[in-house]
């Protein structure tokens, strides 16, 4: 558990690229195996049983194909690496359930992750402040994360707009005036973050949260009365290149009728900002022709790239998770892919039935089942305009 708690730490903080010192050694990795080991033990000595949980046998089954899937694709070499790199990532699903066992593991657990999440988006705010911390990208500049996993402005983005729940269930649920302005203010910070960021991604994420908020209120119109005064707020706030970048997804059915020649027609300024939306358009459509043409194993994981370079000259991946699936993993794959989804669902449905017949205190878990069931739910909406394949948040959710 203690174990847990620290491969969290380097995790997050990306501890490697901070001190490069340490970047020999492998620290994560060394930690990582040592705890597997251990949780193997666990699991075959029945301390741990995995059977009273649907969603393992859906798991069972993506990872099946997934390997399965190596032989038929586009390009054996990228699916085999890319099938790595995601069983890196779920190995912390199997620490998760085999260390965390008590009400009291769980919170260790909670307050570590969000004290992760926090450092995230806080110490690029306080950059920020200096006028650091921004990077030249995509013809503006944009705040970056600090180091390594989390650096590019898009997953700083991103990943402050999924972790927004948090702070928010956590104010609501908090009985101390201290900690509700706390955490009030560190949603200020986070909605400041993601406008700096410049992440259309991460805005939508932001409205999702929003409307995940709104959607749970018992209190409709109150609640949307607040939502839309704090969202004009905050949009009067924003920088005008923020305004504009956001601005530009209501353009989106003009650039794809317009098409190229549409972009030609736009000054400069704006073709820049718009560009991007139409070559996401265009890799969906080339998505759909791929899924088309493989449409049972598809074209392998991180293949789509490879293919839609050599036909298309673009080498970029598809900006939607779902729409990548389709290509890459066909309609078997992608299916292993929904079970997961809605299981996950199906088990914070049937967690908070549990939860509602106990009658112990449970203000911390049914915290903890609120900000999780919103967490996953923006990290779906995000995951239709941005690449989350290997995403950390499918197996720590």
């Amino acid at each position: 558990y203690y174990g847990l708690l620290v491969y969290v730490f380097l995790f997050y903080t990306q501890f490697a690229g901070r001190v490069p010192v340490f970047k020999p050694f492998r620290l994560e990795f060394v930690l990582g195996s040592i705890l597997l080991f251990l949780c193997f033990i666990r699991i075959f000595s029945g301390e741990t049983t995995l059977k009273e949980n649907k969603l393992n046998y859906a798991i069972i089954y993506f990872f099946v194909f997934l390997i399965l899937s190596i032989p038929f694709a586009f390009i054996k070499s990228r699916a085999f690496d890319a099938s790595i790199k995601i069983l890196k990532f779920f190995i912390i699903y199997i620490m998760i359930v085999c260390t965390i066992t008590s009400e009291k593991n769980l919170k260790g657990f909670f307050f570590v992750y969000i004290s992760m999440a926090t450092l995230l988006f806080l110490e690029p705010f306080m950059l920020s402040l200096q006028g650091k911390g921004f990077i030249y990208n995509n013809h503006m500049w944009r705040l970056a994360g600090v180091t390594g996993y989390f650096a590019h402005p898009n997953m700083l983005g991103i990943t402050t707009s999924s972790h927004l729940s948090f702070f928010y269930y956590l104010m609501i649920h908090s009985n101390s005036k201290f900690w509700k302005i706390i955490f009030f203010s560190l949603l200020l910070i986070a909605f400041r973050v993601i406008m700096l960021t410049q992440s259309r991604t991460g805005m939508v994420g932001a409205v999702a949260f929003c409307g995940f908020v709104w959607m749970k209120s018992k209190y409709k119109i109150v609640s949307a009365v607040v939502l839309i005064i704090c969202m004009l707020l905050l949009w009067q706030a924003a920088p005008q290149k923020t305004k504009d970048r956001f601005l530009t997804l209501g353009k989106s059915v003009e650039v794809i009728r317009g098409g190229r020649e549409g972009l030609q027609r736009m000054d400069r300024e704006a073709s820049h900002a718009v560009s991007s939306l139409l070559s996401r358009w265009e890799l969906s459509v080339h998505s759909f022709i791929a899924f088309k043409e493989n449409p049972i194993m598809g074209l392998g994981m991180n293949n789509f790239i490879s293919y839609s370079g050599r036909r298309w000259g673009s080498w970029t991946p598809p900006h939607n998770t779902y729409i990548q699936a389709l290509a890459e993993m066909g309609l078997l794959g992608t299916t292993a892919l929904g079970m997961i989804i809605f299981i996950t669902f199906q088990n914070l449905k049937r967690s908070r039935e549990i939860l509602n017949r106990l009658e112990t205190e449970k203000r911390f878990l049914i915290m903890a089942h609120d900000s999780l069931s919103c967490f996953y739910f923006v990290f779906l909406v995000v995951a239709t305009f941005g690449i989350e394949f290997d995403s950390l948040v499918w197996w720590v959710a």
